[in-house]
């Protein structure tokens, strides 16, 4: 399903017989999943869900799926995915997306987590780090909607998800953090050991050397999809 063929979750009910009040099945045809391209070539794509919260094979995920090689870009019309622009440091909800049709099954890693560590997750964004003390790589991952009654419908949280091992730590956070995520899209961009998070004409910054959060009052943040 990630690399090849085009079916989704509710055409593979379908093909294995099963009825549609069976229980959700692995699916990567989702929306508000991130999809970083690494300097290595690397794709991390972070979480996502899958159909909405009326069907019967509603989904929200907590994994990582790491994918081996760059792809190239393809146009992907009805999905919904955040890319981070490594160039500009930007990331962008786009409507073309790093393709990874082909990939062999030996080019693909999944990683699942319990849900205590890393909660099910969806329209968050993900922003790729490295620090310049250790050289050691990260990918901040903040924010989200989740399932009614998730830590993510009371706070903005964030996560650190280490590239190296692929450990996801909950990070701990002060002062003044954005208010929690409502399901639409937000644009983040690092600058040196900082993110900054925009939301409804205000931006916050976090400072990645204390985990501070700042809020500054900001009418100019860019467009969603704007380079």
């Amino acid at each position: 399903m990630i690399a090849h063929g085009n079916m989704d979750a509710f055409a593979a009910h379908n093909e294995l017989g099963l009825n549609e009040a069976s229980r959700p099945i692995f699916c990567f045809d989702r929306f508000g999943r991130t999809e970083t391209l690494l300097p290595d070539g690397r794709i991390i794509f972070i979480g996502g869900e899958h159909e909405d919260h009326c069907n019967p094979d509603f989904f929200i995920f907590n994994d990582v799926v790491v994918v081996h090689g760059r792809g190239e870009p393809t146009q992907r019309p009805n999905f919904r995915i955040y890319v981070n622009d490594m160039e500009h440091g930007v990331n962008l909800l786009l409507k073309t997306a790093v393709s990874v049709r082909g990939a062999s099954p030996e080019q693909i890693d999944i990683y699942r987590y319990p849900v205590d560590v890393f909660p099910p997750t969806d329209f968050h964004s993900a922003t790729y780090h490295k620090d310049g003390g250790t050289g050691k790589e990260y990918i901040c991952i903040i924010g989200g909607l989740g399932y009614p009654g998730s830590v993510h419908r009371n706070a903005t949280v964030t996560y650190q998800l280490d590239l190296e091992d692929f450990r996801i730590r909950r990070m701990k956070t002060g002062g003044q953090e954005p208010p929690p995520g409502d399901g639409t899209e937000r644009i983040t961009t690092l600058t040196g050991d900082t993110i900054e998070v925009f939301n409804d004409g205000d931006n916050y910054i976090l400072s990645l050397a204390d985990m501070q959060w700042s809020r500054f009052a900001r009418l100019d943040a860019p467009e969603v999809g704007s380079n």
